[in-house]
Formats: C-alpha cells, sequence, structure tokens
C-alpha cells in the first residue's frame, strides 16, 4: 500500500470520533461570535442553542427529556424562545464559525488522491 494511500486512510479514520462525552458550546450573551467555550458534557446527551425574543443566545449541554419550548423557555426565563437541540459534538455552533469535519476531511482526500494523479 502506498503512503499517501495510508496516510488517507488514516486521515479518514481520525475524522469520526470513538465514543466520548458529548462536546458543546458554552456561552451566553448577545454576540454570536463570542462563543468560542467549548464544554464536555457529564450526563447531558443534547447540545442547545437558543434565543430568547430579547436577543440572548445561550449554547451548553442539555437533556433530551427537556428539549421542549415551555421548559427551554421556562429554564431560560423567558416566554418565547427559538432553540435547536442536537447530539453530535459541537452541533449548536453559530453556522458563521465552523467548517464541518466530514467536510474538511473530503477536501483534503480529494486534494492527496488529486495529487497523486498529477
Amino acid at each position: 500500500m502506498s503512503t499517501s494511500l495510508k496516510v488517507g486512510v488514516l486521515f479518514c479514520l481520525a475524522m469520526f470520533s470513538l465514543g466520548s462525552a458529548l462536546k458543546c458550546y458554552k456561552c451566553s450573551g448577545l454576540s454570536e461570535s463570542d462563543c468560542t467555550n467549548v464544554q464536555q458534557c457529564s450526563n447531558e446527551d443534547r447540545c442547545l442553542s437558543a434565543t430568547t425574543k430579547d436577543g440572548y443566545t445561550y449554547r451548553m449541554c442539555y437533556f433530551d427529556s427537556k428539549c421542549s419550548p415551555e421548559v427551554v423557555a421556562k429554564e431560560l426565563g423567558t416566554s418565547s424562545v427559538k432553540f435547536k437541540c442536537c447530539n453530535r459534538d459541537l452541533c449548536n455552533y453559530s453556522p458563521a464559525t465552523v467548517v464541518s469535519r466530514p467536510l474538511l476531511g473530503l477536501l483534503v482526500l480529494i486534494a492527496i488522491c488529486w495529487w497523486q494523479l498529477f
């Protein structure tokens, strides 16, 4: 097996996590761009991204059993909230700040293959 192929296979394997605790962004405030803190969840099984009617954004580890509009709004002390619960590492990011690992892996793999052809 060629060295480039070995490197490509190892890189692809590195793109997948091996059963570790969920990681979520953790922050609160009016500015989404300040949300760079990462928290390793202990018992929580979801990441929460929520924005209140006042414009505050919250990102944190959360429980799937609490992912309902009423519960999230009550816990954040507001009457109305837009939110998303998800279950992948760092899935509660601001869309403009992160490139997904699978996409990055695919691009690197394509670059390696292209380099081998030419």
